[in-house]
């Protein structure tokens, strides 16, 4: 699958500790030992904001990367088939998880 490294949701707007660790926990995926980057064999150190590419509606995901594939904002970027999306909107996560509390 292609996807477009966006790479520029502030992560102030995530609950959670991180944008990696957000993916972990709204993936359903366990982390792998591998960057989602087809044929990268480096670990995950962060979580990327991309879309997929195509037409159509352009929600933000997060899909975790190691720090080379992090930093190329801008690029399109071929992940593995069973890599899960998770999605990046903190509204319906993390961000609505923490309004529920404080209501």
């Amino acid at each position: 699958m292609k996807v477009l490294n966006v790479n520029g949701a502030p992560e102030s707007a995530c609950n959670c500790e991180n944008s990696l660790e957000h993916w972990k926990r709204y993936s359903g995926q366990v982390l792998s030992s591998y960057c989602a980057v087809k044929i990268c064999l480096k670990p995950p150190e962060a979580g990327a904001q991309v879309q997929k590419e195509g037409p159509g509606d352009k929600p933000w995901f997060i899909v975790p990367v190691c720090g080379d594939h992090n930093a190329l904002t801008g690029k399109a970027l071929e992940i593995g088939d069973r890599i899960a999306l998770a999605p990046a909107d903190t509204g319906a996560t993390c961000g609505a998880r923490a309004l529920a509390a404080s209501a």
